[in-house]
């Protein structure tokens, strides 16, 4: 459903869930071994190249998020994690008349 029809998109990807819990970084390192995906041809696939597939673009930011602030949880996290998303708009050359969709990525498909 959502094949093709961004320019470009940013991820944002954190070190800890919305309740401060640790997490570790599965995308960001697109290029690290550990996040190769291996497909049927036995060719190595990074993240990153995968998700251009998805979503049928090139232009694809994937960004950090650390904040280590153990009184930011929850909605505040969040909101913090989305303000990443408008800084990687902003690097991806978004104008002011172009129209941007922020969400989760669950509920885009």
């Amino acid at each position: 459903e959502t094949f093709g029809i961004f320019q470009g998109m940013v991820f944002v990807e954190s070190n800890r869930t919305q309740n401060f819990n640790p997490r570790p970084f599965l995308r960001v390192n697109h290029d690290d071994d550990r996040n190769h995906i291996h497909n049927r041809t036995s060719t190595r696939t990074t993240t990153l190249q995968k998700m251009k597939r998805i979503f049928g673009i090139d232009n694809i930011l994937i960004r950090t998020y650390i904040n280590e602030n153990e009184k930011v949880i929850a909605l505040e996290r969040e909101h913090h994690q989305r303000a990443e998303i408008l800084k990687g708009w902003k690097e991806l050359g978004m104008q002011p008349d172009d129209i941007g969709y922020l969400c989760d990525t669950d509920e885009t498909f």
